[in-house]
């Protein structure tokens, strides 16, 4: 029961992650800048790593991989905690 629990919360925040981030996309324009950057860059590195042997690129590219898993595990951890202080701050104002 518990992994199931598990699963469905992970998939909720997966969820409402998603339309944060639709929302920020359809509603910042600094962000959408900001990742028109990172968009060019990104090309940029690519033709770095294509100038490359092969074993570098492979340690490189598996590091980018290991880092933007990471960052996608923080900021689940992150949203989940962010909805526990959420939770408390609203007891400690007596609002629940």
């Amino acid at each position: 029961m518990k992994v199931e629990y598990d699963k469905i919360i992970n998939k909720i925040i997966e969820d409402l992650i998603g339309y944060a981030y639709e929302d920020i996309i359809n509603n910042d324009e600094e962000f959408r800048e900001m990742e028109k950057k990172l968009c060019v860059h990104s090309k940029k590195m690519q033709d770095v790593l294509n100038h490359l042997d092969s074993r570098d690129r492979k340690v490189i590219e598996e590091y980018m991989e290991q880092v933007q898993c990471i960052n996608g595990e923080y900021n689940n951890k992150i949203y989940v905690q962010g909805v526990k202080d959420c939770v408390q701050a609203l007891k400690f104002f007596e609002v629940i």
